[in-house]
C-alpha cells in the first residue's frame, strides 16, 4: 500500500518487478494487458485499475494500482 501524493494523497496498491530480464519482459506484457482491460471494462469496474506505471531506481518496474478492500487471496479464502 503507498499514497499518490500527486493525487490528493489517494490510497493506492504497488506492484515492484524485479529487475530480471524474464520480469521484464512479463511487466511489458502485463501492462500491455492491463492497459487493454482497463479499456474494455472502463465503466463496469470488474478489473482492478492500473493507474500508472514507473521505474524505480532506473531499475524495477513499479505497477500503480487502485486500492481495493481486499487482494485476490483473501478473496479466494
Amino acid at each position: 500500500m503507498a499514497t499518490d501524493t500527486k493525487e490528493n494523497n489517494k490510497p493506492v496498491a504497488i506492484k515492484v518487478i524485479a529487475d530480471t530480464h524474464e520480469c521484464k519482459e512479463q511487466a511489458k506484457r502485463e501492462v500491455e494487458m492491463l492497459k487493454f482491460l482497463n479499456k474494455i471494462d472502463h465503466e463496469k469496474g470488474f478489473i482492478v485499475r492500473l493507474l500508472d506505471v514507473f521505474k524505480y531506481k532506473k531499475r524495477n518496474y513499479c505497477l500503480v494500482f487502485e486500492q481495493l478492500d481486499m487482494n485476490l487471496y483473501e478473496l479466494m479464502l
